[in-house]
C-alpha cells in the first residue's frame, strides 16, 4: 500500500530470505519515496532497523542509497515547475509532439508519448522532433534552433540517467559525474537561460539533500 509500515513488512521478509541463505547486503537503493526512507531509518521506532534487532549484525551495516535516476528526473520536473523560460520551450515541444502523434503518416514515424514517469522523456521527444523536423514543418511550424538548445541541455540529463541506470557504473564515480554535469549546465547558462534553473535543482536534489553524503563518502573512501 506504499506506507512505511508496508515497506517495513515486505523488506523484512525479503531480507530474511537473504540472511538465511548467508547472502550479505551492502546497500538498498530506494527511489526517493519518503515511506521507503522512513522504513529504513534509525529514528522511527517501528522501522526495519528496530524490528530486525535480533539480527542486528546483518541489518545495521546496510547503507540506504537514493536512486540517482529518480533524483535527476525529479530535479528536471522541479526546474520545469519553477522556470517560466523552461515551461515555455517544453510546452512548445509537447504541443509539437501532440501534433506529430495526430499526423503519423506525415511524420513517417511515431513520436514518443509524454510520460513523466519515464526518466527525462522530453529528451527522446526532442530528438524525435529534430530528426523529423523537415516532415513536421509541412504541417506545424516551429523554431528549430529553440529545440536544438533544449536538446543540448536535456542531453546532459539523459546522459546522467543512462550512466546511473547501468549496473556496471561504480558507485564512487557518482559524485564526480554529478559535479561534471553541473559544470556543463553552468557553461550553457549564458546562452540558454533555463540551464541555470536545471543546474540549481540538480544541486538541491543531488548535492544538498540530507542523504547526499553517501556519494561524497563513497568517492572519498575509494582510492582511485
Amino acid at each position: 500500500k506504499g506506507t512505511a509500515t508496508d515497506y517495513t513488512e515486505h523488506l523484512s521478509r525479503g531480507l530474511e530470505f537473504l540472511r538465511i541463505n548467508k547472502i550479505p547486503v551492502g546497500s538498498i537503493t530506494i527511489d526517493g519515496n519518503r515511506a521507503q526512507l522512513k522504513a529504513l531509518s534509525f529514528d522511527w521506532i517501528n522501522s526495519l532497523r528496530h524490528r530486525y534487532i535480533d539480527h542486528d549484525d546483518f541489518s545495521k551495516h546496510i547503507l540506504v542509497n537514493p536512486c540517482l535516476c529518480h533524483r535527476i528526473n525529479n530535479a528536471y520536473k522541479a526546474a520545469y515547475r519553477n522556470s517560466q523560460d523552461l515551461q515555455t520551450v517544453v510546452n512548445e515541444l509537447r504541443d509539437i509532439a501532440k501534433a506529430c502523434r495526430e499526423n503519423p503518416e506525415k511524420v513517417k514515424g511515431v513520436c514518443p508519448n509524454i510520460q513523466n514517469q519515464r526518466w527525462v522523456i522530453d529528451f527522446d521527444i526532442c530528438s524525435f522532433v529534430l530528426k523529423h523536423a523537415e516532415q513536421i514543418k509541412s504541417f506545424r511550424n516551429f523554431d528549430e534552433s529553440q529545440m536544438k538548445e533544449l536538446n543540448r541541455v536535456l542531453s546532459i540529463l539523459k546522459s546522467l540517467t543512462l550512466i546511473f541506470e547501468d549496473p556496471k557504473t561504480p558507485h564512487f564515480k557518482a559524485f564526480r559525474i554529478i559535479e561534471n554535469a553541473i559544470g556543463a549546465l553552468k557553461e550553457l547558462e549564458e546562452t540558454i537561460s533555463y540551464s541555470a534553473a536545471i543546474k540549481d535543482q540538480i544541486i538541491n536534489y543531488c548535492q544538498k539533500s540530507p542523504d547526499a553524503g553517501i556519494w561524497m563518502m563513497s568517492y572519498i573512501l575509494t582510492p582511485e
